[in-house]
């Protein structure tokens, strides 16, 4: 999957939830500026985030898109 993906997903999902970065991060025990990395697309996330960022949206990380995927959200 290409990189920016992933992270305009991260952030549209964040920003759906009214999350701000520091919120997310905290929420998943990682500092903002691993959050930032991600959705800006200058690291990939490794699965198992993928995985917590799915259970914390309530989304699949199936791609191409389920109906409450990640893309769609």
């Amino acid at each position: 999957m290409y990189m920016p993906q992933i992270g305009e997903r991260i952030r549209f999902l964040r920003t759906r939830q009214n999350l701000s970065q520091s919120a997310l991060a905290e929420k998943l025990s990682v500092s903002k500026s691993v959050v930032s990395s991600y959705e800006t697309g200058v690291h990939l996330p490794p699965y198992d985030f993928l995985l917590r960022i799915a259970a914390i949206f309530g989304v699949s990380t199936d791609y191409p898109p389920a109906e409450r995927s990640m893309l769609t959200g």
